[in-house]
């Protein structure tokens, strides 16, 4: 009986073979390159998400110690050392209620800023481009860039801040660590503080810093590690400041303004 062939029973070509784990490379790389991209997308949102935290809880622990100091206090408290520095990167103010049977120390000072060895002009900026953030003398926070003050204050004691011609309120700040209001920050009158103003501010008549109602805080937070291409390249403008961090980073700003309390 003749035996018939039914098909080729031949192997693969070695170019086949070839061919085949060429693809086979091709797809595991495409796999291997999508995981590593979504692991990476992954980290970049954890820290972005911890770094919202951090500044959330660094901006409550401000609000709770700014709210609390009194900056117009009745009784006893002497009003003339309320403040010692509110300057633009730094805010020290001094407690001297005698009859406060919850503070055994009468004479207690209490600063907010970053640590002196990163930020030794005071201007609110890490030198480093990240420092902590240090509340009467502890620290409060890591990976701060920058915090900004500014101050809004009533200048006639008739129970209301001072606002501009335009109905927008005169925050301001003391430039030259004597002890009044001395600088504006926004300078074109358009209710906001931003990269449309003068950096720096305007000179102001100046106003006694016990005369401050209320205080504008910005703190601007980095990440803990870089973030490769989700780093910001954007500027920000803390207390009215320019600052482009451009150094591999994720940056947030945050603003809030804080009413002090025995406002009258």
């Amino acid at each position: 009986m003749e035996m018939r062939k039914t098909g080729d029973n031949r192997g693969l070509t070695l170019i086949e073979l070839l061919i085949g784990m060429v693809i086979g490379t091709i797809v595991m790389a495409a796999a291997l390159n999508t995981f590593l991209s979504s692991q990476s997308a992954s980290k970049n949102i954890d820290q972005k998400a911890a770094m919202a935290v951090n500044a959330r809880g660094a901006m409550y622990l401000i609000e709770d110690n700014i709210r609390l100091m009194g900056f117009n206090p009745e009784r006893d408290i002497n009003p003339g050392r309320i403040v010692h520095t509110a300057g633009k990167g730094v805010l020290v103010f001094e407690r001297n209620d005698l009859d406060d049977p919850f503070d055994d120390d009468e004479d207690r000072v209490i600063s907010i800023g970053l640590l002196k060895s990163h930020d030794r002009n005071r201007d609110g900026f890490a030198a480093s481009g990240v420092s902590g953030l240090v509340i009467d003398g502890q620290r409060a926070a890591d990976n701060i860039s920058a915090i900004r003050f500014a101050y809004a204050f009533d200048a006639d004691a008739d129970g209301a801040v001072e606002v501009s011609s335009g109905g927008n309120v005169l925050w301001a700040f003391d430039g030259n660590g004597n002890g009044f209001l001395d600088r504006l920050l926004d300078t074109n009158d358009d209710g906001s503080i931003n990269g449309d103003d003068t950096p720096g501010g305007l000179a102001m008549t100046p106003v006694d810093t016990a005369a401050i109602r209320a205080v504008k805080v910005w703190l601007l937070v980095r990440s803990k590690h870089p973030v490769g291409s989700s780093a910001d390249s954007r500027t920000f403008f803390p207390g009215g400041q320019p600052y482009k961090p451009d150094n591999g980073y994720a940056h947030s700003l945050m603003a809030t303004s804080i009413r002090c309390r025995n406002m009258f």
